[in-house]
C-alpha cells in the first residue's frame, strides 16, 4: 500500500511534514493490528501488512475499515490534506508461496491500482501485461511533448438564448508514434501519476493562449477559452508564475482564459486550493467548477468558493426528459448558482429536446454534441469568422 500524492505533501511543505504525515497513518495502520493482522512501513510511504487465515471476505471488510480511517483528514502545517490509499492484494498460496514472490505481486497489483488512486486491486497474471503496457505507454509520455504528439480540439460553447459562440473548452489529444491514438481516458490519469501532467499542462496553457491570441487578432474579443487543470498542477508552488507568463508573453485578455476544475481536485486539498483559486480570480482570470452533480457534489463549494461558472455533468442533462423530478432539480441548481453570481453550463446537450428543456429551466449556456463535436483550430476561426 502507498499513498497518493504523497509527492505533493514533501515538495510543498517539506520533509518533516511528509514524515509527520507518515506517522500519523502509521499510527492510524497500527490500530487495526491484531493476533492475525500485523505489517511495517515497507520505505518511503509504503506499507506492507500481513494477514494469517484470512479469507477474500475478511480482507475486503479490512480493506473497508483500513481506507475509512486513512481517509480522516490530516492537518499539515495548518491545512487539512485528505488522504488516499492504493493498495494491491496478493494471497498465499495461490499468488505464490513466497513472502518475496507474494510482496512482489501484491506490489504489481498495488501499482495497477495507483491507475486509478484511492482503491485496491487483487492480483491476476494479466496485470503482468497491463503493467507492461502501463510503462510503455508512461515512457512514450514523457517524451510526448518534445515529439510534438500533442494537439488540441476545441468544443464550443453557445448562450442558450442567442445561440451565439461565447466560448470553448480546450481538450487535450494525443497521437502517439509509438501507440497511435491514446485516449486522455487512459493517459491523464498516467501522466498524473508520474508527474508528467506538469510539462503537458505548460505546453496545454501555451497553445490554448496562442489560440485566444489568435481569435483576438480576427476581432473576436470576447470567445474565452478554458483549460483543465489538475490537482498536481495546482499544488505547485509557482503555478501561478505559469499562468501569469504564459497570459504576458501571449498578450493575451486576462478574461479570455479560464480555468476548469473538478469537484475531486477539491477533496485533495481544499483550503490550499481555495487560496491558488483566489489568486487566479484576483489576476482577473475566471473559474470554472466542472462535472458538477459527480462524484462529492458539495453544494458547499459553491458558497466557499470564488467561482464564476458552474457545469452541470451530462448526466444530469440526460435524466431531463426522463422525469420532472431531475427537472425540478436542474432548475434548483440553476437558480441558486444565479442567486451567488454564478452562470450555469449545461454539458452533454445531445438533442433539441434537452436543448428546449434547459432553456426553459433558466440555463446559461450549453455544451455537447448537439452543438458541435470537438474541432480542430481551422474549424475553430471558421466558426469565429461566421459569428453575426
Amino acid at each position: 500500500m502507498d499513498m497518493d500524492n504523497f509527492k505533493i505533501i514533501n515538495d510543498h511543505y517539506g520533509h518533516d511534514a511528509g514524515d509527520q504525515f507518515l506517522v500519523i497513518i502509521a499510527n492510524r495502520i497500527r490500530s487495526l493490528f491484531g493476533e492475525d493482522i500485523f505489517g511495517a512501513r515497507f520505505g518511503g510511504d509504503e506499507f506492507a501488512l500481513f494477514l494469517r487465515k484470512a479469507a477474500e471476505k475478511q480482507v475486503e471488510k479490512l480493506l473497508s475499515e483500513l481506507r475509512g480511517i486513512i481517509a480522516e483528514p490530516v492537518r499539515v502545517q495548518g491545512v487539512l490534506i485528505s488522504p488516499t490509499p492504493s493498495i494491491g492484494v496478493a494471497f498465499y498460496p495461490r499468488h505464490g508461496d513466497t513472502v518475496v514472490e507474494l510482496l512482489k505481486n501484491a506490489d504489481i497489483a498495488m501499482y495497477q491500482a495507483k491507475s486509478k488512486k484511492n482503491a485496491y486491486v487483487i492480483y491476476e497474471t494479466k496485470l503482468l501485461s497491463d503493467i507492461t503496457a502501463r510503462q510503455l505507454m508512461e515512457q512514450s509520455l514523457k517524451q510526448a511533448v518534445d515529439r510534438n504528439e500533442f494537439s488540441l480540439v476545441y468544443q464550443p460553447l453557445i448562450c442558450v438564448k442567442t445561440h451565439q459562440l461565447i466560448g470553448l473548452e480546450a481538450l487535450l489529444r494525443w497521437k502517439s508514434g509509438q501507440l497511435g491514438d491514446v485516449s486522455p481516458i487512459e493517459f491523464i490519469p498516467l501522466a498524473e501519476a508520474t508527474g508528467t501532467i506538469i510539462p503537458i499542462g505548460c505546453w496545454v496553457l501555451n497553445h490554448a493562449a496562442s489560440m485566444i491570441k489568435s481569435l483576438e487578432q480576427l476581432g473576436a474579443r470576447d470567445i474565452f477559452i478554458s483549460v483543465n487543470v489538475s490537482v498536481i498542477q495546482l499544488m505547485q508552488e509557482d503555478f501561478i508564475e505559469i499562468v501569469e507568463k504564459v497570459v504576458t508573453t501571449q498578450g493575451i485578455a486576462l478574461n479570455s482564459l479560464k480555468i476548469e476544475i473538478t469537484e475531486t481536485v477539491l477533496v485533495e486539498s481544499f483550503p490550499l486550493i481555495k487560496t491558488k483559486i483566489k489568486l487566479l480570480r484576483d489576476m482577473g482570470i475566471k473559474i470554472c467548477l466542472d462535472d458538477f452533480g459527480t462524484g462529492y457534489s458539495s453544494i458547499n463549494y459553491l458558497t466557499r468558493l470564488p467561482l464564476d461558472i458552474l457545469k452541470l455533468d451530462k448526466s444530469l442533462v440526460r435524466d431531463l426528459n426522463r422525469n420532472e423530478r431531475s427537472q425540478v432539480v436542474f432548475r434548483n441548481l440553476i437558480q441558486m448558482a444565479h442567486g451567488i453570481g454564478i452562470k450555469v453550463v449545461a454539458e452533454g446537450v445531445e438533442t433539441q429536446q434537452q436543448m428546449e428543456l434547459i432553456q426553459g429551466l433558466g440555463c446559461d449556456y450549453a455544451q455537447g454534441y448537439y452543438i458541435s463535436k470537438p474541432v480542430g483550430a481551422e474549424d475553430v476561426i471558421q466558426l469565429s469568422v461566421k459569428r453575426p
